[in-house]
């Protein structure tokens, strides 16, 4: 994860809400709801989209007045962790110095990168235009520098009883530019499809690093399925970050 700068706020309450969440109003962040379609984050217009189905909001992070707000969503099968969205959106002129751009779309070493523009530190208020996404594996560790939302991830799961397997695989897109930026993560879990976990959890060394996934028919498979899925969703992100979805249409 990224360096995160000094958290001013916390909204990480309702770690025990499960079932207590409603989908009522699909325009306001409240821990413990649930959500469809699309997320509205941040003042600059910003939407996440969302996989079919319902999606439980476990945990964010405010920073910079609320310019600056990190979430992860959650889907559960089988009392196991299914599939993660995480997001991190920043708009207005408070993008200057509170970070450097992400390096994302410039890496060469996770297992695809997708459609990738890069060009650091050239756009408004210092942040450089990007698009690009990518497929990487992520160890389940929450070891490290871990952000509140992602603390507060850790905490439901294990106050639910729920299963996180070892290594999730992200789906991420990178999208920058106009003062206004976001990252998202899609995550999913390989284990719901028959493919054991990892015989090592560390990233350099696991099973599905880019230098050995594909020496497993099953992993292979299951990453190319991924890239055919995220091409696909590429579009609705960018339709996303134009703030373009409404409710009660497609």
């Amino acid at each position: 994860m990224s360096p995160r700068i000094e958290l001013l706020a916390v909204a990480a309450l309702g770690v025990l809400l499960a079932g207590c969440g409603t989908a009522a109003n699909q325009d306001a962040l409240v821990v413990g709801n649930q959500y469809e379609g699309f997320i509205t984050v941040g003042g600059g217009g910003l939407q996440v989209p969302l996989p079919e189905g319902e999606w439980r909001l476990v945990g964010t992070s405010l920073y910079a007045d609320r310019m600056e707000i990190d979430g992860v969503l959650i889907r559960t099968k089988q009392r196991r962790v299914s599939r993660l969205v995480d997001f991190y959106v920043i708009s207005g002129p408070q993008l200057r110095g509170l970070r450097s751009s992400y390096k994302f779309c410039g890496r060469k070493d996770i297992i695809f990168m997708g459609k990738s523009e890069f060009y650091a530190n050239t756009g408004m208020y210092g942040w450089g235009e990007q698009d690009c996404w990518g497929i990487n594996h992520w160890p389940m560790t929450f070891s490290g520098s871990v952000p509140k939302h992602l603390l507060a991830l850790r905490d439901y799961v294990e106050a639910n009883g729920l299963v996180l397997p070892s290594t999730m695989i992200a789906v991420h897109y990178r999208r920058g530019g106009k003062g206004k930026f976001f990252s998202l993560n899609y995550y999913f879990n390989p284990e719901l499809e028959g493919i054991p976990p990892p015989q090592q959890v560390e990233w350099r060394t696991s099973d599905w690093h880019r230098d050995r996934y594909f020496l497993d028919p099953k992993k292979k498979a299951y990453i190319e399925k991924l890239i055919k899925w995220g091409a696909e969703l590429h579009a609705q992100v960018d339709k996303g970050f134009r703030g373009r979805f409404k409710r009660g249409t497609p």
